[in-house]
């Protein structure tokens, strides 16, 4: 799921409210959802929304893990310290460095999500 106003959405506060709801409910009640990826840009940190989005996957037991996006425009060094900050607050969760320009991080994150997929049987 990519959540709606996510970000840096230009909308009047109350549409802001209304899919802050929404997305609660959406996490309540769908049962199909089986793990969540919480995407956070690796030069940002989480921020405050982050962690509660964090809260909620707590609170309702969903799985879900990090992917920390832009690793590539970090220098190692800076890579590190921002894993390390994610990691700091004891979220208890894989962080995974992502770079969608070099493809860093791929197998990393599909090895995560593979067994929360659901195959359907190929009929021979």
């Amino acid at each position: 799921m990519d959540l709606p106003g996510y970000g840096y959405a230009r909308a009047p506060q109350i549409l802001k409210e209304s899919w802050r709801k929404l997305t609660e409910q959406y996490l309540k009640s769908r049962q199909q959802l089986r793990l969540c990826l919480l995407v956070i840009d690796s030069r940002l940190g989480p921020s405050q929304k982050d962690l509660d989005h964090v809260a909620w996957f707590q609170k309702l037991l969903l799985p879900f893990f990090i992917v920390s996006t832009k690793s590539d425009k970090l220098s190692r060094v800076e890579l590190k310290k921002s894993i390390d900050h994610t990691q700091s607050f004891g979220l208890q969760v894989p962080v995974v460095a992502y770079s969608a320009t070099r493809g860093a991080g791929r197998d990393h994150v599909w090895a995560l999500l593979n067994p929360h997929i659901i195959r359907k049987p190929s009929h021979s």
